[in-house]
């Protein structure tokens, strides 16, 4: 149920129950409506202090300013036990001491609790009913990890009950914690229940709409290298070149990764053989990078390559990866690399694929097969 509309019933006097108007959860009850009668001895008590307080006033000779201050104290404590001024001011006007208090519901709602019974001995503050309005309920969405980027104050979202018909909704909030058995989070919708239909703890089924854009740039799963602290994707710059390209990527669903920075459309991206790409950018850096290393000066050497008396064979023709003029730590010459021929394009360690708005795969998940819960409390 909706929780803000909860009221705990308890009394305020010691005594014992010595009638129910209720006797079990479950009945309707209106604002106003009598629900218990309690007989109390304190309540008595208080009441015989109030009207001594009244009768000491009237005959001593003592100043008003006194009177008017154990007449105040004596009615404070009676409205403390729960008597009404109404009721304060029959018993001073009748003198009549009430012996027992009635109880009345704050609310209109349904008694989800009731937790006496007739003849019980009770304490002061001991809760005796529990009522709720029914007529508005919390739906408990479980929302599991993968589907958390689609999740999002406002997101709408589809209630089904077990009758087929569906209501309309929005989350309105979103826990902070994560359930410790199932691993999930839960997102609350606040929805209208006319004539009751759907029940405290029954099973429904949500499916909640994603917000994201549908106009995002997005690429295949396979096309993104996870380095660990980034994620990069290849991008064909032309003529057998490459581009290791850092990129931020939003949420994930059906085999795309929307990417928010680093791409454009109409970037033509790798979509496989993407690591030699990646290896290759790697080694050039850090090559570049301990040749400008002080000390790490190599000059060429004239001396003659030695050769190993179990081989033959001469290292000095092996060809060897051209690096074109302007190109940096990142720029890949793949064309020259042994058995790593890129002309046109059609080895088939790498495929280009050009970056396209994705619009049909970005609708978010739909969790019509999770069960919700619509207690207020968790499973």
């Amino acid at each position: 149920p909706d929780e803000k509309s909860i009221s705990d019933i308890n009394t305020r006097v010691s005594g014992w129950i010595d009638r129910l108007y209720f006797d079990y959860s479950g009945m309707d009850v209106k604002k106003g409506q009598p629900m218990a009668v309690i007989y109390s001895p304190e309540l008595i008590a208080a009441e015989q202090e109030f009207l001594q307080s009244v009768s000491f006033a009237s005959v001593s000779g003592s100043s008003a300013m006194q009177s008017g201050t154990l007449i105040k104290s004596a009615r404070e404590r009676l409205t403390f036990f729960g008597m009404s001024d109404k009721q304060i001011d029959e018993l001073q006007s009748s003198g009549k001491v009430l012996d027992r208090v009635t109880i009345h519901s704050p609310s209109d709602g349904v008694i989800l609790e009731k937790d006496v019974f007739e003849g019980q001995r009770i304490s002061a503050g001991q809760s005796l009913f529990r009522v709720a309005n029914l007529w508005q309920v919390w739906i408990l969405a479980d929302v599991f990890k993968i589907d958390m980027p689609f999740l999002k104050m406002g997101s709408p979202a589809t209630v089904t009950y077990s009758n087929s018909e569906s209501y309309g909704g929005r989350v309105d909030f979103i826990y902070p914690e994560v359930d410790a058995t199932s691993r999930s989070v839960k997102a609350r919708i606040p929805l209208n229940n006319p004539g009751m239909v759907m029940k405290v703890g029954q099973y429904v089924n949500v499916a909640i709409h994603s917000l994201v854009s549908y106009d995002a740039i997005a690429v295949p799963s396979q096309a993104v290298i996870n380095t660990g602290l980034r994620q990069v994707v290849a991008v064909a710059l032309g003529g057998g070149r490459f581009e290791i390209r850092e990129v931020k990527l939003g949420v994930y669903a059906d085999g795309y990764y929307e990417v928010t920075d680093g791409l454009q459309v109409g970037d033509t991206i790798v979509t496989s053989g993407q690591f030699l790409i990646d290896s290759d950018a790697n080694l050039k850096s850090a090559g570049a990078a301990m040749s400008n290393m002080p000390g790490m000066s190599m000059p060429p050497s004239t001396a003659a390559p030695a050769k190993e008396d179990n081989d033959s064979s001469s290292m000095e023709n092996m060809p060897t990866p051209a690096k074109k003029s302007g190109s940096n730590a990142n720029d890949t010459n793949m064309g020259n690399m042994p058995g790593m021929d890129m002309s046109g394009h059609n080895s088939p360690n790498a495929k280009k694929e050009t970056v396209k708005p994705k619009k049909d795969s970005m609708e978010g998940m739909d969790m019509s097969k999770t069960p919700y819960d619509t207690t207020g409390r968790e499973n």
